[in-house]
């Protein structure tokens, strides 16, 4: 008895001697004397990963891991609801991103704001991410392991992990997907391509900072892209693929921009001025968060695939000379997403830089008419990363989401209703 006293006590020491350790700032100039500065205080999130963030805050996690189609091995982290009334959520994550995004903020992130309203939440995490970088096969230090674009994101990663779900919730056609970014364009490839399957198992799907086209962007970091596209093609099969892992570039920006408050302060305004759109929203003490979760790693061919939509239309990717071998026409084919007869429901802002609002009106345009039964909600002053990392995310966007589905929940019911009469 003693001795597990002795290591109850031990345990409670460390826990309060971790918090009591600052690594969080409401400035960037607090951050000079953040060791002294009792302005500052102590956040799990800037320095740990997804799975320890969840469990900080009291929520139970199960890690669940899927093998797919062509042997990558995703991990998905599952915050369950034990009373099991509320149908299964699925969130994906966006580009350079993994699915810790979705709980960063801790009971204001999107993540755990579902699981308090007793949501079954499952988190996805693409593959590349620090979190899915495993294959049957290969290592992630092989070059063929990262020969993958995105179509393979949302043709084989989506619906790896929405039919694992669905044959382990036995929810199939009830899962709400909510994705942002890359992990909405990766929805809408997927209910392009195979819109019954969709149908099958998806109820309702929430886009936020929607991506099916990107003709409008304001993204530097992405219209210069499509100059490198030659170059991209030739290195595909040597060292320089590895441009966008933990070994490239990533990590001499994590390095780089967690090195001072000055470099901080910089490396947030000149992701914000090239890619995210100005920031209004997100204050200096979200900035550790960001860059502890911000860049994950990903493949040249799906920066290159993005780039294209730049100037063309939302396709598959663009093979060059070798696209009539592989698809049997000349130009890659075009995402039909008026194929797509789930209800979508569409969350974009005007200060957005890389997915605008022009290109979300034109996607939604687009859309069947049974997609378009909820419409969609137009924000002001998010950028594209607000979304996620906005102290203000969750009485702006959250708690609509939660409206919506709540809404749809009462639309079922009384459907069924009426079927049953």
């Amino acid at each position: 008895m003693n001795m597990w006293l002795l290591v109850f006590v031990t345990v409670i020491f460390l826990i309060c001697t971790d918090c009591t350790r600052r690594n969080v700032c409401p400035t960037y100039l607090d951050y000079f004397t953040i060791n002294t500065n009792e302005k500052c205080w102590y956040d799990v999130a800037a320095d740990s990963d997804a799975p320890t963030i969840i469990r900080s805050h009291g929520f139970p996690l199960e890690i669940h891991r899927v093998l797919t189609p062509d042997q990558y091995i995703l991990t998905m982290f599952r915050i369950p609801n034990a009373h099991g009334r509320k149908e299964p959520i699925f969130l994906q994550h966006g580009f350079f991103l993994s699915g810790a995004c979705f709980v960063g903020l801790g009971n204001l992130s999107l993540g755990l704001t579902l699981a308090n309203e007793g949501y079954d939440v499952w988190i996805g995490n693409f593959r590349g991410t620090s979190y899915s970088n495993k294959h049957a096969i290969l290592k992630s230090e092989d070059i063929q392991y990262w020969n993958f674009n995105s179509d393979h994101l949302g043709l084989h990663d989506v619906p790896t992990m929405l039919k694992y779900i669905a044959r382990k919730t036995g929810q199939a056609g009830r899962i709400i997907y909510i994705g942002h970014s890359l992990g909405t364009t990766t929805f809408l490839e997927y209910g392009s391509r195979f819109p019954d399957q969709v149908k099958n198992l998806v109820k309702l799907a929430i886009l936020m900072a929607p991506n099916g086209g990107m003709r409008n962007t304001k993204a530097f970091f992405f219209r210069i892209g499509v100059l490198f596209t030659d170059m991209i093609r030739l290195v595909t099969h040597t060292e320089m693929t590895k441009l966008f892992t933990p070994r490239g570039i990533l990590q001499v920006i994590t390095k780089l921009c967690r090195a001072s408050p000055t470099l901080m302060e910089y490396c947030i305004r000149v992701i914000n001025l090239t890619t995210l759109g100005p920031q209004k929203e997100t204050d200096a003490s979200v900035a550790p968060i960001v860059f502890n979760q911000f860049p994950e790693a990903s493949s040249l061919k799906v920066y290159q695939q993005i780039a294209a939509e730049t100037v063309d239309d939302f396709r598959s990717y663009d093979y060059g000379s070798r696209n009539f071998f592989v698809y049997g026409q000349l130009l890659p084919p075009i995402y039909n997403v008026s194929k797509i007869e789930v209800p979508i429901y569409l969350i974009y802002s005007k200060r957005d830089w890389c997915t605008t609002s022009k290109d979300a009106e034109i996607l939604f345009g687009r859309l069947h008419p049974r997609a378009k039964i909820y419409g969609r909600y137009e924000l002001s002053d998010f950028n594209h990363n607000d979304f996620l990392y906005s102290k203000h995310a969750k009485s702006v966007v959250y708690d609509k989401i939660l409206n919506l589905i709540d809404s749809a929940r009462t639309l079922e019911l009384i459907g069924s209703d009426v079927n049953e009469k």
